[in-house]
């Protein structure tokens, strides 16, 4: 069992910490349990999000394609992880998913404004 005011590990068929005093109650390991359990089902979607945003920077100057649907689906399996309450790796796969995005945005843009100005130039 875990001590709610500092955090010790203690035995558990104490009924006070042995560390700082505090009662300890039986609701602290449901508790626990309960949220450890949450956390494994939400790892899903962040992990996966981090991976394809992971992914999508190395198909970038692979294949441009790939990279867009990678950063893009970086971003949707990172806002569905952040909403199950996995912020951390939710929230890494979807900025590197943004990034890379507005990277290919702006090759883009680029690109197109180059191809408009050497036919306004011939033409």
């Amino acid at each position: 069992m875990k001590c709610i005011k500092c955090g010790s590990e203690m035995p558990d068929n104490y009924k006070f910490c042995a560390n700082c005093g505090e009662k300890l109650q039986e609701k602290q390991t449901v508790i626990e349990i309960q949220s450890n359990e949450i956390k494994k089902e939400e790892n899903g979607f962040s992990i996966t999000s981090l991976i394809l945003g992971l992914s999508s920077i190395i198909c970038f100057f692979i294949n441009i394609i790939l990279s867009v649907t990678c950063s893009i689906l970086a971003i949707i399996f990172g806002i569905i992880g952040r909403k199950k309450g996995a912020k951390d790796l939710g929230t890494a796969g979807m900025i590197i998913g943004i990034i890379v995005t507005v990277l290919i945005l702006i090759i883009f843009c680029l690109v197109i404004a180059f191809i408009v100005g050497a036919f306004k130039y011939y033409y």
